[in-house]
């Protein structure tokens, strides 16, 4: 079966990469259940005046996936805020403490303009390089670095395919980063409210818990099935935010009596924090591609600026807010802080777990998407595609509950990625 799709893949690639005349563009793409081909009407022949011809050793592109159920404008800005507002949020009164109550707002400001307009230089490399390979599908993250290297000079030809497995490497470890630190992230929240009744449990034994409703979460395949959980994510999150910054903005002591620039030595704990608050960058490609108007994602006024202002926007406010009011108490995350008496306080505790508990799925979709076609193209196709791909989505869940503990370390870590 291997060998079949090997040799498949080998007679569409020439095809792909030296269509003519009249010829079809032909490549495969990678579903759920197996491995489809997908035509394309003949692309328009590229002149010398607007780019390369794609050259005949270019790699198939495998894109994204078939996209069954596309998303609207306001469904996809959903899922831009949900996997961007998370636990990085809570997490940046910390992040200002290690900077100072003015050097942090400006450097969280420069880095989301980076983080934005590095966003739409690997959308826009994407397009460019589909264009020079006249794909009918978008490439993904690693197949964007691999092709620009691959079509790039020709002395960085031979490091294409090592640039993309790095790129997948990176971008599995950091998105099941995200999600091993979400475990920690509910658990702890969810421990304070239990032990402050006496119901005492250890730290695993919530993770356990947690466990069922987040493996049952990431068994749903399509984005645009993921919309509900995103949405009532997004209204949880709100509300948490919403009432966290009531309690905060209470009382304030003078901005005198907080660090306004921190000692250099403690910058870097700054950016690890901040730089993970910037959580939804490997999402961009697979949420362009899932829309039915792809070219509304990038436009001026479009889902990736509105949404990544609005990002940044409250990570400034949570950040400055939160040091503000807790000075060198300020914990790993908000919530934490929060007086364990008040009623509202352990319900908007509750309800931000909640928030992140139905976040965790799209977190996961990356990793889902670039390891399910290595095991379709390595095992498949399976009798029992379905039951397959649920046990392997498990996999990946019991994978990132399994040793983590302190939040604060896992958010470092995962940053330095």
């Amino acid at each position: 079966m291997d060998k079949g799709i090997a040799q498949e893949e080998e007679s569409l690639a020439d095809t792909h990469g030296g269509t003519k005349g009249g010829a079809t563009a032909t490549s495969l793409r990678y579903n759920h259940d197996g491995i489809s081909k997908v035509t394309s009407p003949k692309p328009k022949d590229i002149s010398v005046e607007d780019g390369k011809a794609p050259p005949a050793a270019c790699p198939l592109i495998e894109g994204h996936g078939e996209v069954h159920h596309p998303t609207s404008f306001l469904e996809t800005l959903i899922h831009l805020l949900k996997g961007n507002v998370g636990s990085g949020m809570f997490a940046m009164g910390d992040a200002f403490r290690n900077a100072g109550l003015i050097a942090s707002p400006l450097i969280t400001l420069l880095l989301g303009v980076i983080c934005v307009y590095s966003q739409h230089m690997l959308l826009s490399g994407a397009r460019e390089l589909q264009r020079r390979t006249r794909s009918p599908v978008l490439p993904t993250f690693a197949e964007t670095m691999e092709l620009s290297f691959k079509t790039g000079p020709p002395k960085l030809h031979g490091f294409a395919k090592t640039v993309r497995l790095w790129i997948n490497v990176f971008l599995c470890v950091t998105q099941m980063g995200f999600c091993s630190v979400y475990f920690v992230f509910i658990s702890d929240n969810l421990k304070m409210v239990m032990d402050y009744y006496n119901a005492e449990l250890d730290i695993h034994i919530h993770m356990t818990i947690i466990l069922l409703p987040i493996m049952l979460s990431c068994w749903i395949r399509d984005l645009k099935y993921l919309v509900p959980l995103s949405l009532f994510a997004n209204v949880a999150m709100t509300v948490g935010i919403a009432v966290t910054l009531y309690y905060i903005s209470q009382e304030l002591p003078a901005p005198s009596t907080r660090e306004y620039i921190a000692p250099w030595t403690k910058i870097p704990l700054f950016f690890g924090t901040a730089i993970y608050s910037f959580e939804g960058i490997g999402l961009v490609l697979p949420l362009q591609n899932e829309m039915k108007q792809p070219e509304q994602f990038t436009r001026r006024f479009g889902v990736l600026n509105i949404g990544m202002t609005i990002v940044t926007c409250l990570l400034v406010i949570m950040g400055f807010l939160g040091y503000l009011k807790y000075g060198d108490n300020v914990q790993g995350s908000l919530t934490l802080n929060l007086p364990q008496q008040d009623i509202l306080a352990q319900a908007v505790q509750l309800t931000i777990c909640l928030g992140i508990l139905f976040s965790y799925a799209l977190q996961m979709y990356v990793p889902i998407e670039i390891l399910w076609p290595h095991v379709l193209k390595r095992w498949g196709p399976f009798k029992y595609s379905s039951l397959t791909d649920i046990i392997f989505r498990s996999s990946l869940v019991l994978i990132t509950c399994k040793y983590v503990t302190y939040l604060s370390l896992c958010v470092a870590y995962v940053s330095s990625f």
